[in-house]
């Protein structure tokens, strides 16, 4: 084969990919590195699960098969932490598949589990209260050998903060803050301090601007708000504050993950109807489509994968 005839192959193949609906952005041509996959709660038409899947689309698991549903997945040296049906904080180990309940004395429902880098976790504790109204509380639990300290509540409950994203480095952590004001109802991003109370809201969006998501390098943020009319993915430059939007589509668009080498990320779209699992390059470029199946709650791991026993 002459050189010219290969650059012709080459011209005839790109021009074949493109009319075929081939996805030749840079996303599809990025290698991933080995032990990328991106935890989430999938629905398989019977109940919500813990699932596992490859950035790429591929080797897609299920970690949970439990009675009922298991969501909000928070991984760490191979302890899957998740909130079960009833709203209560379970942690599983996933080579041995064994199972058991955490903070089953503590009033309310518990939601929202990250891990901390020293082996303690924030969560978000809803106690319900009288007269529908309800109380937002956000805890720290830490291990005392094999067992678990009471939790300890971080800051004043009437802040009402939830989603707590922990920096990568550090002792700081986002937060979405739930105010309420003449205007209504609506939640905007902050940061704090894990040791003491100091804490600062950095959007002024009066919407509702929740989920964030810090970038690995400590600099940046994700974050979903519907400051537009509908849910978009923000970025948010800690340094300067500046902040501009990665997606604009009117479907739903939220529940941003970074991916480990911060050029990509995940979220949770309903572009192509129900709310699906996509991927997105961070500096611009096509979405695409990971798990087509009903999803929430994703993170971008880079854990080494451990064959889960099936429960």
């Amino acid at each position: 084969m002459t050189p010219q005839t290969a650059k012709t192959l080459l011209v005839i193949l790109a021009v074949a990919l493109c009319l075929g609906g081939g996805d030749l952005s840079l996303d599809a041509a990025q290698a991933y590195a080995e032990g990328e996959r991106i935890l989430f709660a999938g629905h398989n038409g019977a109940s919500w699960d813990i699932w596992s899947v490859r950035p790429d689309g591929k080797a897609l698991r299920r970690l949970t098969s439990w009675p009922g549903d298991e969501r909000r997945p928070a991984l760490r040296q191979g302890r899957l932490l998740y909130v079960n049906g009833e709203r209560r904080l379970e942690l599983m180990d996933l080579t041995s598949g064994q199972r058991r309940s955490l903070l089953a004395t503590e009033p309310g429902y518990h939601d929202q589990p990250v891990w901390l880098a020293d082996g303690s976790f924030l969560y978000v504790q809803y106690l319900v209260l009288p007269q529908d109204k309800s109380s937002i509380r956000l805890c720290r639990v830490t291990a005392d050998g094999k067992n678990w300290e009471p939790p300890r509540l971080l800051h004043p409950p009437e802040h009402n903060r939830l989603f707590p994203a922990p920096a990568p480095a550090g002792q700081r952590f986002a937060f979405t803050e739930a105010i309420r004001s003449s205007a209504g109802l609506y939640e905007e991003i902050g940061i704090a301090h894990l040791e003491n109370e100091q804490a600062e809201l950095l959007t002024d969006f009066k919407a509702d601007s929740l989920r964030p998501a810090w970038s690995p390098d400590g600099r940046r943020l994700l974050f979903c708000s519907n400051r537009d009319g509908n849910y978009d993915i923000w970025l948010l430059d800690l340094a300067s504050r500046a902040y501009r939007r990665l997606t604009d589509h009117p479907a739903y668009d939220c529940d941003p993950t970074w991916s480990p080498d911060g050029g990509r990320f995940a979220f949770i779209s309903s572009r192509q109807g129900g709310r699906r699992l996509w991927i997105k390059p961070i500096d611009g470029g096509p979405a695409r489509l990971v798990a087509d199946m009903p999803a929430m709650d994703p993170v971008w791991t880079t854990e080494p994968e451990q064959e889960a026993r099936r429960p």
